[in-house]
């Protein structure tokens, strides 16, 4: 059963550190007039971000801190397209064919994670939804969860 509610009642903030300090695994849905969100955490770590606004994706993050170039990204994104089945994640096509470095994937995915809690702890009025031992991370964003346990938020 999924833990549900109100950001009137239960702040974002809350939530997440309630997720972290009992170690939870699964997928935190939040929704509100200013957007949609998701939260990803495996034992209590955040592993995984998305939102619906555009300026939060890890191909603009990258673009926009110039790590790759726009060309770059669209290679990527034709390889992403024409894969079928053997499709991979956006951020590992761009190491697998673009030369971005493991380190740069990191900290653009931090970032990511960082600007999409930012994003979301200034939601006052929406709902959430926690839903336990799923996870559901999109494969633009999916990554390997321990590369990131020590960001500290």
């Amino acid at each position: 059963m999924p833990l549900t509610g109100e950001l009137e009642h239960l702040p974002i903030v809350d939530v997440i550190q309630l997720i972290h300090s009992s170690r939870k695994t699964g997928t935190l849905n939040v929704f509100s007039r200013k957007g949609e969100g998701q939260l990803v955490f495996n034992s209590g770590y955040i592993v995984g971000a998305t939102h619906s606004n555009e300026k939060l994706r890890i191909g603009q993050i990258l673009c926009d801190a110039e790590i790759i170039t726009d060309e770059e990204l669209q290679k990527a994104l034709e390889i992403q397209n024409n894969a079928g089945d053997e499709r991979k994640p956006l951020i590992t096509t761009l190491l697998d064919h673009c030369g971005l470095s493991k380190e740069s994937a990191y900290k653009s995915l931090e970032k990511l994670i960082e600007a999409t809690v930012v994003e979301m702890i200034s939601w006052s009025k929406g709902f959430f939804s926690l839903e336990m031992d799923k996870i559901d991370i999109f494969d633009e964003y999916r990554y390997l969860p321990s590369q990131l346990q020590e960001l500290n938020l």
